[in-house]
């Protein structure tokens, strides 16, 4: 056992640290306020209730107040994407609808055009069958009856049949008995066919 004697122990001295101070004046940055986050959101909304076309300004402003002072401007590139879709897509429908619109109102006046011509056809034949009973003393029995007489001629452009006509662009003609006659035409209202009777004809002596 050694007979060195032994050095008491002191407490330990306190080790320093690197610890940098602070720089002076550095404060703590608060997070940039993104000016255009509000007017982004109000443009992305109106994108689905109808109001494209204001969501679209809505969005553009966004992205504008956003991009002066470097805050991110995604809610307002996405505005503008939505509405100008939902711009197209609405106006798409708007043609759609137009164009329905037109083609019907074309079919109408082409309906009324055709019952006007037959009207007319109608009142033709009329006047063609009682020139020929001015001739005769009877009613045309059949169509070619009414080439007989000059006077009596019908016009190339009467689509005439010897039966109740189908459609608008022909006109019906029978004889009841010799001294009567029915002119049948389609008016763009009616179902069935118009009687013009001549003579004597009529609901009870006419074929139907």
């Amino acid at each position: 056992m050694s007979d060195t004697p032994h050095k008491p122990i002191g407490p330990l001295a306190p080790q320093p640290t690197s610890v940098e101070p602070a720089a002076p004046g550095a404060q703590y940055q608060m997070p940039a306020i993104n000016p255009g986050q509000t007017n982004g959101i109000i443009g992305l909304c109106l994108a689905f209730i109808g109001l494209a076309p204001i969501g679209l300004v809505f969005s553009v402003v966004s992205t504008v107040q956003s991009g002066k002072v470097n805050t991110p401007r995604a809610l307002g590139i996405i505005g503008i994407v939505f509405n100008a879709l939902a711009i197209v897509v609405f106006g798409f429908f708007v043609l759609v609808l137009i164009f329905a619109a037109l083609n019907k109102s074309q079919i109408n006046i082409e309906q009324r055009s055709a019952a006007i011509h037959a009207k007319s056809m109608a009142y033709e034949v009329e006047i063609e069958a009682s020139e020929f009973y001015s001739h005769e003393g009877a009613y045309p029995q059949s169509i070619a009856d009414f080439g007989k007489y000059e006077t009596s001629k019908l016009d190339a452009s009467v689509r005439l049949v010897e039966k109740t006509p189908t459609d608008i662009e022909s006109v019906g003609y029978m004889p009841c008995g010799r001294t009567g006659a029915v002119v049948l035409y389609f008016t763009a209202a009616s179902s069935l066919p118009i009687p013009l009777y001549l003579g004597d004809g009529s609901y009870e002596t006419c074929p139907k």
